[in-house]
């Protein structure tokens, strides 16, 4: 990854987290680096655990992550094939109601892994749910996370296309019963930069089924994206955009061969 992308990533994460910050009902999420100790009371004891994360390397990548409270290894999670340059811990709270607070576990590069456990009284780990974003990018500490009476919580990932960063908010249903997070619900939110200037014409259509011309969007033209549509392994397939001369509707990116279709598109 080069020092441009770098910037660019470092840049959509500070952008997400000013959004959090003045958005109601919104958490953010301290991360801490791979040796470094969280002090936290994360299942109602009325005491402070101290959480950490330690991780081998195998070549140039992290092999494995090892999470410690007070002291103890409590999980060895390993990286599989994927390529990872960091790994981090962190403690967020996805149901205000109860006693627990949970530990997330992360591996960080050009994807992004993490793990959500709960620690007990007792001392014993639970797993509640794990995402797997290879080839995107979804952070547990720089994320949205958002609580609701419902129950639910939004983590929101952000995914490369041809248009450049695009956020989609993944809603999950906890549990009680089952103390587990369930997804509910996956749609775009917004893309980082929602306003481009295209650097080919294309179709814009009325529906998701392609079959009816709305308008066509001229080269060089300005449109803002307003929803994208994905596929099941997480590839943009079209997006909902308006025109600057004031058209509706839907792009299907399979009407392009270029990779990119807009100018000066913002990657991670």
């Amino acid at each position: 990854m080069n020092k441009k992308f770098r910037w660019s990533l470092l840049l959509a994460f500070f952008t997400v987290v000013l959004i959090g910050l003045v958005s109601a009902g919104n958490v953010k999420i301290s991360a801490y680096e791979a040796g470094e100790t969280i002090y936290k009371d994360i299942n109602g004891n009325g005491k402070k655990e101290s959480i950490r994360v330690t991780y081998t390397t195998k070549g140039n990548s992290v092999d494995r992550a090892t999470l410690l409270i007070n002291g103890k290894e409590v999980a060895v999670l390993s990286a599989g094939s994927k390529t990872y340059d960091r790994c981090t811990v962190s403690v967020l709270d996805i149901y205000s109601k109860d006693k627990y607070k949970e530990v997330v576990v992360e591996f960080n590069c050009e994807g992004s892994d993490f793990t959500v456990f709960r620690y007990d009284k007792k001392g014993n780990l639970t797993k509640l749910f794990s995402a797997e974003f290879s080839g995107k990018h979804v952070s547990a500490k720089d994320c949205l996370v958002t609580q609701t009476k419902k129950n639910r919580v939004t983590f929101i990932e952000t995914v490369g296309g041809p248009f450049g960063c695009v956020y989609v908010s993944k809603v999950y249903k906890y549990s009680t019963k089952t103390q587990k997070l369930k997804l509910t619900s996956y749609t775009s939110v917004a893309t980082y930069k929602p306003k481009h200037t295209s650097v080919v014409s294309a179709n814009i259509y009325t529906s998701l089924k392609f079959d009816s011309v709305a308008g066509l969007l001229g080269k060089k033209e300005d449109f803002t994206i307003k929803k994208i549509r994905q596929d099941k392994k997480g590839n943009v397939i079209a997006a909902y955009v308006r025109t600057s001369g004031g058209v509706k509707g839907w792009i299907n990116v399979k009407d392009f061969k270029e990779n990119v279709i807009v100018a000066n598109p913002i990657y991670w």
